[in-house]
């Protein structure tokens, strides 16, 4: 392999960089540039099945303001059937789809993670019934 142009005569044409603005005084940009994308945690606690009534998590976003999600027990939910269940009900959202991914371990937690470095939203105030807990 020959290499036939070198990176100061036209580093603007390597893959990898952007130029802003194009002329005089460019500033070069790596669009690899690393990133750390968002992860918020919810994890349930207390005494299995949950209390009746319902557990809310309310995402507050910049473009549908605060969107709640909620998980009703009826007493006979366990911490596995809960964040599956939240899991499910932040993926199907409108408002949250686009934003963040959310996955359940089968036990007690519930991960969601940014689907954009641009994304940033506040850890939501949870509400539950009863001595449990979920603490984001």
């Amino acid at each position: 392999m020959t290499q036939s142009v070198t990176v100061r005569s036209m580093f603007r044409l390597l893959p990898g960089h952007i130029s802003t603005p194009e002329g005089a005084g460019r500033e070069t940009e790596s669009i690899v540039s690393p990133y750390t994308l968002q992860q918020m945690t919810f994890v349930f606690g207390g005494v299995s099945p949950l209390a009746i009534g319902d557990y809310v998590v309310p995402f507050v976003t910049v473009a549908n303001g605060t969107v709640p999600i909620t998980i009703n027990s009826d007493g006979t939910k366990t911490f596995a059937d809960a964040t599956d269940e939240l899991a499910a009900a932040i993926n199907a959202n409108d408002s949250l789809v686009n934003l963040l991914l959310a996955t359940s371990n089968g036990a007690t937690t519930v991960t969601t993670i940014a689907r954009s470095a641009n994304t940033s939203l506040p850890l939501p105030v949870t509400t539950v019934p009863g001595a449990d807990t979920l603490t984001a």
